[in-house]
């Protein structure tokens, strides 16, 4: 019996930095700490989870896909 075997068939599951990014922040908005109608700024995220704007530009993308998040033009995201 080989050593693969033993340890099992335990799949980790692949998700980009983004979409990493966009769990976190969906989670935030389930859990109440972001409030509804608050801005969501690419910088301040960008800072919290340690990442570049453009990886929470993309995970907003996903979440406004979602429809958990609503961007307006000339205003931002909320």
């Amino acid at each position: 019996m080989n050593r693969a075997n033993q340890i099992g068939n335990k799949a980790l599951e692949r998700k980009s930095l983004s979409q990493q990014v966009a769990s976190a922040i969906r989670s935030s908005i389930l859990d109440g700490e972001l409030e509804l109608g608050q801005k969501l700024r690419d910088m301040e995220l960008a800072l919290a989870y340690g990442v570049s704007s453009s990886v929470v530009r993309e995970a907003l993308n996903i979440l406004q896909g979602e429809g958990l998040v609503v961007a307006d033009p000339y205003r931002g995201r909320a």
